[in-house]
């Protein structure tokens, strides 16, 4: 059966039909990494900005949904649109099923939210991500012109960091 099928029949209380789909309470914590990791390829091929914190947060909402929660389900997920999202928020789809697998499915979120933490985690993964890719001989370059320029500032932080720290002295 579609996601489209079984929201039809949810929305029409169509009880004979949501009795052949089959809502799996428990989830194998191989199949937990597998879905965290295919979230992982979507989520780098998507190649957002990190800084975009909204873009990031919409993406995630949407994974849970379509990705972690409707794993659980027997059904092949055909639409993965906002509007079916909206739709399915709207008509409190995603409480049906969570009444079945709330526990083992929030277990899988905190795996998920801990993997794609968007705080320092996230920004130290671009950041190796972007090793390479810049010209590192340059930058470190300008770094030691500016340190050069301002030789007076530095031994004034060493004196004050000595007058606080007395191993620099």
């Amino acid at each position: 059966m579609k996601l489209s099928e079984m929201f039809e029949a949810f929305t029409h209380e169509d009880a004979k039909t949501l009795n052949d789909v089959k809502i799996s309470r428990y989830m194998p914590i191989a199949t937990k990494v597998d879905l965290i990791n295919s979230c992982d390829k979507k989520f780098a091929a998507a190649e957002l900005d990190i800084s975009n914190t909204t873009a990031i947060a919409k993406m995630k909402e949407l994974a849970k949904f379509f990705d972690l929660l409707l794993a659980y389900v027997d059904i092949e997920v055909d639409d993965r649109s906002e509007e079916m999202y909206d739709r399915c928020m709207a008509a409190n789809f995603d409480l049906f099923v969570k009444h079945y697998v709330k526990n083992d499915y929030e277990r899988l979120c905190r795996m998920f939210d801990e993997a794609f933490d968007t705080g320092d985690s996230a920004m130290l993964r671009k950041v190796l991500l972007d090793v390479g890719t810049t010209d590192m001989a340059k930058d470190l370059e300008a770094s030691m012109k500016i340190l050069g320029e301002n030789q007076d500032v530095i031994k004034n932080l060493n004196y004050i960091i000595g007058y606080n720290e007395g191993a620099v002295r």
